[in-house]
């Protein structure tokens, strides 16, 4: 049997429950095989498993991969929480699933792999920015009224203050 390629390209932090699953279609009957799918950073053995998935014959449960036949097909669908990627900080990574004969470990298959790809939402309240709790913004902007060197601070409010670019510093310095 041929290895099938699924890429997948996912919001991170998002999950992808229920009818949002991920999901592998691979030609014959694979629903009594031990089922581990796997995410790295890259190929290499040693590298890290980022996130694992197991159906249940191997540990798992029906809500990490559930087993379907369809036809002659079997899919699988694969769920994810937000946790599983919210850390992710690279744009690319690999994924793979592996089946295990539940009887003979000796039959062990690599049936479907490919690319699992990070797309970056603009609101994502995992990327490590934290907004000041008093939800001031700072913006450096040319002013004609201010002294040689000052800069403008605009808060939430919209009240402007002028003040030298040490000042600035210290008081971002105390922000995080």
């Amino acid at each position: 049997m041929k290895i099938i390629t699924k890429n997948f390209l996912i919001e991170r932090g998002d999950a992808y429950l229920f009818e949002d699953r991920l999901e592998i279609r691979v030609p014959g009957d694979w629903t009594t095989y031990k089922c581990t799918w796997v995410v790295k950073l890259n190929k290499k053995e040693s590298s890290d498993r980022l996130i694992e998935k197991n159906n249940v014959s191997a540990g798992g449960s029906n809500y990490e991969i559930e087993t379907i036949l369809d036809g002659g097909e079997t899919v699988f669908k694969i769920s994810l929480l937000g946790e599983n990627t919210s850390n992710f900080r690279e744009p690319k990574y690999y994924h793979d699933l592996v089946v295990v004969d539940a009887v003979d470990s000796d039959k062990t298959k690599t049936i479907a792999k490919g690319d699992f790809k990070i797309n970056y939402d603009v609101q994502t309240p995992f990327d490590g920015f934290v907004i000041p709790s008093e939800n001031i913004q700072y913006q450096v902007v040319q002013a004609a009224d201010g002294g040689v060197g000052d800069i403008v601070m605009i808060n939430a409010a919209g009240k402007c203050e002028f003040t030298s670019l040490r000042n600035l510093k210290t008081m971002l310095d105390e922000l995080s």
